[in-house]
Formats: structure tokens, C-alpha cells, sequence
């Protein structure tokens, strides 16, 4: 998926587009899957690609009367886990999370 990712990317002309760049930030271990320039804004985007089972336990009873919600829970979780290492390191990128649920619904900030 990520790969697929980054070839669209190129293809929208997106600049600098690098997949798992090693050292993204200095003081912690996270590791965003891509990272691409916009072509028109020059913004800088750190993106996290993470798919998940609607099917989870976790997700399951909640899952039945939302649908997609497994995956904003997945988006919810990533931008948590990354909020302080952007907010210290890169407070002037913006970091996206694709959640990708098992049968094809995409959580609402990959869309």
C-alpha cells in the first residue's frame, strides 16, 4: 500500500516523496511510512499508512451501527501517538494517518 502510495504521489507531482526516511525525527523512535512536499504549497506531509480488522474485538460492537468506524479509531490512534514529535520536531508539517479498514473503507482524513 505504501508503495502504491508514494507512486501516486510522484504521479500528482508531489515533490521530495520519500518512503520510511530513516532519520524523520531526532529524539524518537517514530517513523512515518512517507513523506512528500506539495507541489503548489510547498506544505511538507509526514504520512502513516496503518490497516486494521473492523473485526477486532475492540472494534466490533461499535463497528455495527458506524460504519468506518474501526478505521477513525485507527486515524484517532496515529495522530495521538504522533501529536507531541510533530508539535517539538516538525510543528510546520502536517501529518496525515490513512487507515484502511480490511474490506476497503478508508478512515475520513485519507479520503
Amino acid at each position: 500500500i505504501c508503495g502504491e502510495l508514494a507512486r501516486w504521489l510522484t504521479r500528482w507531482n508531489f515533490l521530495d516523496v520519500e518512503r520510511e526516511p530513516a532519520s524523520y525525527f531526532e529524539h524518537c523512535q517514530l517513523r512515518p511510512d512517507i513523506i512528500a512536499t506539495h507541489p503548489k504549497t510547498f506544505q511538507r506531509y509526514a504520512l502513516d499508512v496503518t490497516v486494521v480488522s473492523p473485526l477486532q474485538a475492540k472494534y466490533l460492537r461499535r463497528g455495527q451501527d458506524q460504519n468506518g468506524y474501526a478505521a477513525r479509531a485507527a486515524e484517532k490512534w496515529k495522530l495521538a501517538h504522533y501529536k507531541e514529535a510533530m508539535a517539538v520536531e516538525k510543528p510546520d508539517e502536517r501529518f496525515i494517518p490513512i487507515a484502511i479498514e480490511t474490506f476497503g473503507r478508508t478512515g475520513e482524513l485519507a479520503q
